[in-house]
């Protein structure tokens, strides 16, 4: 949990979710099996700190808004790292035909569907399906992978309406013009930079001497609010990292920041949208709670999860893909 500017990818959340739709498209497969590491032996905070020195090593490599077509591999990075955003991405052509096979299409497919046919919890969440399938498209947007004139217009429908950070709505809007925004082949570049920082009126801790802004997920895990609430209690103390003090009025928005909780209403009991249920892609009896297919692989009934008797999965891919969100929910059938 955090952003450091209110543009595009510029917070945990937004790479969080490109990570996400590495596994779903199969890229972690893909560059082991081109003789990559196998991150699943790294911490997520390591791995994290590793993307951040690459999108800056690979900036001033290549400068920020030129480059060649195709694109070439990423002459200051030896690793083999495939990704759907670019400027993670050791090889975007390699990983731009590869989505262009089907996989892209594939993806936009089934957060579109989700779109209509997920339960209200996940549909009215403000960084459900709405906010994945815009992520998603300015992912493929960086590598120049195909999009059609249908996921462009679900993108610009829902532009307005998800929690998209303030600058990023402008970057997206300018991607979607339709004369001067983004041509299918031609990877764009969203202008958004390692060197990218909030300006002082939008950080969350101001005098603290934390660069923190208001991500996307701000104030949804509540172990970490505790830790940000013991980080900071103490930086109020000793008047800030540079204990140069801070003022009444900085105090107060930094103290009203660490209380902030959105999954409670004025009522204080929690909003229906942002529930448990609300993090988790349910969708109408019969069909994959994980993608909304309707059958099975190779046209086989639904599984069923073993343990609760509730949740069915077209396939062993999605259910695992699942679990980290139906195991806060899963129970033992009393069946």
């Amino acid at each position: 949990m955090g952003a450091w500017a209110l543009t595009l990818f510029s917070c945990d959340y937004d790479l969080n979710l490109v990570a996400e739709f590495e596994d779903q498209a199969g890229l972690t497969e893909l560059e082991l099996a081109a003789g990559g590491k196998d991150r699943s032996k790294t911490s997520p905070a390591e791995q994290r700190q590793a993307d951040l020195e690459r999108i800056r090593r690979g900036e001033d490599m290549q400068g920020y808004t030129v480059h060649s077509f195709p694109r070439p591999p990423h002459a200051c990075d030896d690793e083999i790292r495939y990704s759907l955003y670019a400027k993670l991405c050791s090889d975007p052509e390699r990983v731009r035909q590869y989505l262009d096979s089907g996989v892209i299409r594939r993806m936009m497919d089934q957060y579109g569907r989700e779109l209509v046919e997920a339960n209200k919890f996940w549909q009215t969440d403000a960084y459900g399906p709405g906010y994945q399938l815009i992520i998603l498209g300015c992912c493929a947007m960086t590598l120049g992978a195909h999009l059609s004139q249908q996921d462009r217009d679900l993108m610009q429908a829902h532009c307005g309406s998800v929690h998209l950070m303030r600058h990023a709505v402008k970057q997206v809007q300018a991607a979607l013009d339709p004369d001067e925004g983004y041509v299918n082949g031609v990877p764009w570049d969203f202008m958004t930079t390692s060197l990218d920082t909030a300006d002082d009126e939008d950080l969350l801790f101001p005098g603290t001497g934390l660069s923190n802004c208001m991500a996307p997920d701000h104030g949804r895990v509540l172990t970490e609010m505790a830790a940000w609430r013991e980080a900071c209690t103490g930086l109020i103390a000793q008047g800030g990292i540079h204990r140069e003090g801070m003022t009444a009025a900085q105090i107060a928005k930094t103290k009203a920041n660490l209380a902030f909780n959105p999954c409670k209403g004025q009522d204080k009991e929690p909003v229906a949208s942002q529930k448990a249920a609300g993090y988790m892609r349910y969708f109408p009896d019969g069909l994959c709670s994980f993608c909304g297919c309707r059958k099975g692989e190779d046209s086989e009934a639904l599984l069923v999860c073993s343990r609760c008797k509730s949740q069915r999965y077209c396939g062993k891919d999605c259910q695992k893909m699942a679990w980290r969100y139906h195991k806060k929910e899963c129970r033992v059938s009393k069946a």
